[in-house]
């Protein structure tokens, strides 16, 4: 979605670039480097959508839903995706509202009050911008310029949907180079009044300031958000206990899971499992036959109205099933999660008892 900006912003660049030449004095040619640059950036671009598994429209509308919340207020959207690394309001800690459709990681650390970034790298990064902008006015640094041009084209055209750590994910690399412009600044200015005594001085106030940052963001992103149930609820915690658990369940079994939504939250933990059937639609499933299959076959089936009846015609078809349902106790040991229903097999194919249950006397 960010990658869409780039091309504009080297469009910006080049236009402020020429009509700065002619108004100015520049050597002949001097302008040819930055079209060659620009030529080459505009070629990779073309390289890239025409090899992108979207369509040439899908490529450049890619993102636009979040432009069509009903009650979208553009202007402040704009004003908070342009501050968004120093402040991230909590109305914006949503999946979607009629106000701004989030991409989930905003989400996670907008419920217990984190912000996007830390302190020091957002103090430094919003210095770092101005002094681009007052190096590329002033001082008609190019390199700073265009800086300074991708981080506005980026906020102007996807930051209208709001502040978005996702989509607007392409800025962070430009704050973080405008940070790091600040901090070799200031490191410069320190080192020049008493060397080489102020150099030593200098070099421990940047490391300073890089273990500041890098304790802080350890501790929000690892202690905090990492530890956090209310922040990583958005992660679908249903599918990451049914995916934990089908994960658990030896080979050598076929394994149907009935689920409603985040099935890339259990493909990612179940991994490449070809006995593995996720289903959505139970519809489509024969129980006849599925109950027919030479080999113990377990059903993992989420607690949801819709497949109460999915439920009901295993239970009706395979009464030697062995059923149980499944809780976390972490949360609420009353309120079941899901059900698991297994037809357990022998060697030879045949239905056998559940393991661990007595055999009758013969």
């Amino acid at each position: 979605t960010s990658f869409r900006a780039i091309p504009l912003a080297l469009a910006a660049f080049l236009a402020v670039r020429l009509l700065a030449g002619r108004r100015g004095t520049r050597e002949p040619g001097a302008i040819r480097p930055w079209l060659a640059a620009a030529g080459v950036m505009g070629a990779i671009a073309v390289i890239l959508v025409v090899f992108s598994p979207l369509s040439l429209r899908g490529f450049l509308e890619r993102g636009a839903y979040a432009t069509l919340s009903p009650q979208a207020r553009h202007g402040t959207d704009l004003l908070h995706a342009l501050t968004m690394i120093n402040y991230l309001p909590a109305r914006y800690a949503v999946v979607q509202s009629k106000e701004f459709i989030s991409d989930g990681v905003a989400t996670t650390y907008g419920l217990i009050g984190l912000p996007p970034e830390t302190m020091v790298t957002a103090a430094l990064a919003t210095l770092g911008l101005l002094y681009a902008a007052w190096r590329a006015a002033r001082q008609r640094d190019a390199a700073c310029g265009l800086l300074v041009l991708a981080f506005l084209v980026l906020s102007l055209t996807v930051g209208l949907a709001g502040p978005s750590p996702t989509r607007l994910l392409l800025n962070l690399p430009w704050l973080c180079l405008f940070a790091a412009l600040v901090a070799w600044r200031l490191f410069d200015d320190l080192a020049v009044l008493r060397p080489p005594l102020t150099a030593g001085v200098a070099a421990a106030a940047l490391l300073g300031l890089s273990g500041a940052a890098c304790a802080q963001g350890y501790g929000q992103y690892f202690l905090k958000a990492g530890r956090s149930d209310e922040a990583m609820q958005n992660f679908g915690p249903v599918q990451t206990i049914m995916g934990l658990f089908v994960r658990s369940l030896p080979p050598g079994q076929e394994i149907y899971v009935l689920h409603t939504l985040r099935v890339d939250t259990l493909q990612y933990l179940i991994g490449n499992r070809p006995e593995v059937h996720l289903v959505t639609d139970p519809g489509s499933l024969d129980y006849e036959a599925i109950g027919r299959l030479p080999r113990t076959v377990t059903f993992v089936v989420e607690y949801v109205r819709a497949f109460a009846e999915p439920m009901r015609l295993l239970v009706m078809h395979h009464p030697e099933g062995d059923m149980s349902q499944v809780a976390d106790a972490r949360l609420d040991p009353d309120k079941t999660i899901f059900f698991t229903f297994t037809l357990w097999k022998d060697e030879s194919g045949q239905p056998m008892p559940p393991p661990g249950t007595p055999r009758p006397p013969s």
